[in-house]
């Protein structure tokens, strides 16, 4: 009996030292999370009052607050913003990735949070979700819970340490990397579901797959393959009944999302090229292995740091070769979706249809599934204790291998703190210890006073019968909203039609404008009275027949066009134009009116007008024309449904 008792108690030890170690791990593992999450993300930025700057941040914050506006003012997701782009139908299509983080954003508005925190705060439940939402999608998979916090480790070194995802979490791509990993979780949702047939699983995956597609439709591409080997595989287990509850996932996440399908779909007509970022093709996998920067536009403006991700394949092919020999259900569904997932990123720039999805940004997912068999293969070693079967020699040629893969990956560690590392003593330039010269710290930084300088000196230079033509990207964004001028500019690539009256938009070489008649007719048809462009950027110098170069704005190239702007293409009067709604007054009732405004099929003229499209050789959306006879005084006005013509 004692032995018994003895042999009971010495059970429930070693139970509970495991559950101890187990969650001494999980805690240091979730504090080193926190703890980076802090460093490259700190709380003095995400809870500023100002948002988070740089990159494609401005962007999103700008339609962000279009979208609040839209909503609050006419109850709409979209509207129509003549101040940008000598007007352009904001948030239709171009912030389809950007959907959850404007509902995320309102919510916590509505509640009394400010609109920039909100918005930071979006950044912060992608950063803290991700361990959780890993452990549970491994668990799911039947990884065991040391396998399963191995995987969501192996994740951890992926959000912080590999260049891809680092450079798009610090530009501002966050609603993919979020949806990235959370798409999983429906996955590994539906994978159970399959097996255990139970009402609640099925209603979870619906109500996340509509989840994730409003954090990033994007996410559709990363899902349905694995969701569709999954479903071929258990397609003849499955009753009528079942089948039809599998479709009925479509319907739910179609439902959740139709309220931004719709206008997306209204204004499909419009949709231009837009295949410019991540255009990797074959030549890029050997790249992404050596660690070499091809391309800032296809793999980020940031050195190529890689080894996580290729060591996790690695060690993902070893399992999956295993599962394969065990006839591991789990082979196929993984097999096929890392395959197809790393062949759409490292092949998706050969062809047309896929390069408008930016084919490289799915090895990302790829690269998060890897870390399941990984880990698995981890657990499979220990469990199995493999190593006490090899020879002495053997494992210590391991030991030998681990050496230079320990040196080779706590290098890509520290290439993400620059600042922390010892400086380098007698040596010349800008050369830091690594033995390169210092780099970015890819760490979130605070707004400061002079980030608004170019925004108060185009305040006040707004005479309000021209526009700002801005060659940056993010000074352009910014201007959107931060001043009360008409801006030209900002990110070049938006993909409707409407982008084409930015002239850094590219277009086909028949319609390049490269001719100074050419420029000055540009500069004529969309009331074009100033130009900013970086002081690096001189070209404009040459332009002196047309501009004069009245100084310098905080870094910048300030230059006015010499002859006199106005916002009429015909006629004259006086404009008033703001969000949805364009003033127009003092006018001659019998003289048809162009204003140089683009044309939506959604605006219509009140009172006792009509309104029509007026073509422009730079654009085929054209004009606002108002036919006459008309009143002295009108509006046209967004009405959100498509014009009808009326007198």
């Amino acid at each position: 009996m004692n032995e018994a008792k003895k042999g009971s108690f010495r059970l429930r030890s070693r139970r509970f030292w495991a559950s101890s170690a187990f969650f001494i791990t999980a805690s240091v593992v979730i504090a080193i999370h926190i703890g980076l999450m802090l460093h490259f993300d700190p709380p003095e930025v995400v809870f500023d009052r100002h948002h988070i700057q740089g990159g494609d941040y401005i962007g999103h914050f700008y339609q962000v607050r279009r979208f609040i506006q839209g909503i609050e003012g006419w109850g709409k997701s979209w509207v129509y913003d003549p101040q940008i782009l000598a007007g352009f139908p904001v948030n239709t299509i171009g912030d389809t990735n950007n959907k959850a983080w404007e509902l995320w954003t309102w919510a916590l508005w509505k509640l009394g949070v400010a609109e920039a925190p909100a918005f930071n705060t979006f950044l912060l439940l992608a950063h803290l979700l991700i361990l959780p939402v890993w452990y549970l999608c491994a668990r799911m998979f039947e990884l065991s819970r040391w396998a399963s916090l191995t995987a969501t480790t192996m994740v951890l070194t992926l959000w912080f340490f590999d260049s891809s995802v680092h450079f798009c979490r610090f530009g501002g791509m966050v609603s993919y990397l979020f949806s990235g990993y959370l798409l999983v979780l429906p996955i590994a949702l539906f994978y159970r579901f399959l097996r255990e047939k139970r009402l609640w699983q099925l209603m979870l995956v619906a109500l996340l797959t509509g989840v994730v597609h409003l954090i990033h439709p994007y996410s559709f591409f990363g899902m349905v393959l694995s969701m569709g080997v999954l479903y071929f595989q258990a397609f003849k287990r499955l009753s009528l009944v079942e089948h039809a509850k599998v479709f009925s996932i479509a319907l739910v996440a179609l439902g959740i999302n139709a309220y931004w399908l719709i206008v997306a779909l209204d204004f499909w007509r419009y949709v231009i090229d837009s295949a410019f970022y991540g255009q990797t093709t074959l030549r890029y996998l050997p790249a992404d292995f050596f660690g070499l920067l091809l391309d800032g536009t296809a793999t980020g403006n940031i050195g190529v740091r890689t080894g996580f991700r290729f060591f996790y394949l690695a060690a993902a092919i070893i399992a999956l070769v295993y599962w394969y020999r065990a006839k591991d259900g789990r082979f196929i569904v993984f097999a096929i979706s890392i395959a197809g997932l790393l062949l759409l990123s490292y092949g998706g720039g050969h062809f047309s249809w896929t390069a408008q999805i930016q084919p490289y940004r799915y090895g990302y997912p790829a690269y998060l599934l890897a870390t399941m068999p990984a880990a698995s293969l981890v657990d499979i070693i220990i469990s199995h204790r493999i190593f006490q079967q090899f020879p002495r020699s053997a494992c210590a040629a391991l030991f030998i291998l681990l050496i230079p893969t320990v040196q080779h990956l706590s290098g890509e560690i520290l290439y993400f703190f620059p600042h922390q590392l010892p400086k380098a003593r007698n040596v010349g330039g800008n050369i830091t210890v690594t033995g390169y010269p210092m780099h970015l710290s890819y760490v979130h930084r605070r707004w400061h006073p002079t980030d608004d300088y170019l925004a108060e000196w185009i305040d006040a230079n707004n005479s309000g019968n021209g526009r700002f033509l801005v060659s940056m990207i993010s000074e352009g964004e910014k201007l959107f909203w931060r001043t009360s001028a008409e801006i030209i500019g900002g990110f070049p690539y938006r993909n409707l039609e409407h982008a084409y009256a930015n002239i850094f938009r590219p277009r086909r070489v028949e319609d390049e404008i490269v001719s100074e008649r050419k420029f000055a007719e540009y500069l004529d048809a969309y009331a074009i009275e100033w130009i900013v462009v970086s002081a690096s950027d001189t070209f404009y110098h040459s332009m002196s027949n047309l501009l004069t170069l009245v100084g310098h704005a905080y870094g910048y190239n300030a230059y006015r066009y010499k002859k006199e702007t106005s916002l009429f293409q015909k006629g004259s009067g006086e404009i008033f134009a703001s969000l949805n709604r364009i003033e127009v007054s003092e006018t001659d009732p019998n003289q048809e009116i162009v204003i140089r405004y683009q044309w939506i099929h959604t605006l219509v003229c009140e009172p006792a007008c009509s309104i029509e499209r007026e073509i422009n050789a730079f654009s085929k959306v054209g004009f606002i024309k108002i036919p006459a006879p008309h009143p002295a005084h009108f509006t046209i006005r967004n009405a959100y449904t498509t014009a009808v013509r009326t007198r």
